[in-house]
């Protein structure tokens, strides 16, 4: 039987043994995630505004830093989920939700019922910038 170049009856098998293992390269992508990659905004004063927000709430009005629970850089913290990357526009409808208590957070509701939609557009930019 004529085979093309390179072709062997036994690179099939080889194959199955490889994936099984998942180190075939096909599959090694799928093993190793990288981290999501930065987001980008338009405008670097309203993440500069939600940084700040981020790192050092806004005490006067009873609004912790969220980087109390969510870590530095909004990396997340054990039962706190990864903020940075998040997109804006999915952390602002997640935090509009939690306000007027569509979703269901009690926590999280206490931290963001007195956010200003303002104050939510700017730490939605600064998570999504990093």
């Amino acid at each position: 039987m004529d085979r093309p170049a390179g072709f062997s009856s036994r690179s099939h098998v080889s194959d199955r043994r490889q994936s099984r293992r998942g180190d075939h390269p096909r599959h090694r992508c799928l093993l190793s995630r990288p981290a999501p990659a930065r987001g980008h905004t338009d405008d670097p004063a309203l993440v500069a505004k939600g940084k700040e927000l981020f790192d050092k709430g806004v005490p006067d009005r009873g609004v912790p830093a969220h980087m109390a629970c969510h870590g530095a850089d909004a990396a997340g913290t054990g039962d706190f989920p990864r903020l940075a990357g998040q997109h804006a526009k999915y952390v602002i409808k997640q935090l509009n939700y939690i306000q007027s208590l569509v979703r269901t957070a009690p926590v999280m509701h206490g931290i963001v019922k007195d956010l200003t939609p303002d104050e939510i557009r700017a730490v939605a930019a600064y998570v999504q910038s990093k």
